[in-house]
């Protein structure tokens, strides 16, 4: 493991990446697992915090609960030994995040809650 320290060039190195796990505890919004999934790497994350806002299913990623270590490397060794679902999380993810989290969507969002805002 090599610790890289603040960077520039996240998205460049993602692409280095065969899988993204983030084993958290806690944070608020998880914004790395937006990068990881618009990297199209496939996820297992543990189910804490933010989590459910930036991974809408479990289609997009594995997620196992917190403070289970096995669940995790049960996760990580499903991955691996079925690439099509591999393939298919990565997929999702990207997708997923072009769909809800581009600035187009998120400006359209953000419009929706104004006009919502303006009607009460």
């Amino acid at each position: 493991m090599e610790f890289l320290g603040a960077r520039d060039d996240v998205a460049e190195q993602m692409r280095e990446f065969d899988a993204f796990v983030l084993p958290s505890l806690w944070e608020g919004l998880p914004y790395v697992l937006l990068e990881a999934k618009a990297a199209g790497l496939p996820i297992i994350t543990t189910d804490f915090g933010g989590v459910r806002e930036v991974i809408a299913d479990g289609s997009e990623a594995i997620i196992v609960p917190t403070r289970n270590a096995q669940a995790l490397a049960d996760g990580i060794v499903e991955l691996m030994r079925d690439r099509a679902l591999w393939a298919e999380r990565g997929a999702r993810g990207a997708q997923a995040v072009r769909e809800r989290f581009s600035l187009e969507a998120m400006v359209e969002q953000t419009l929706k809650v104004y006009e919502r805002a303006m009607r009460a």
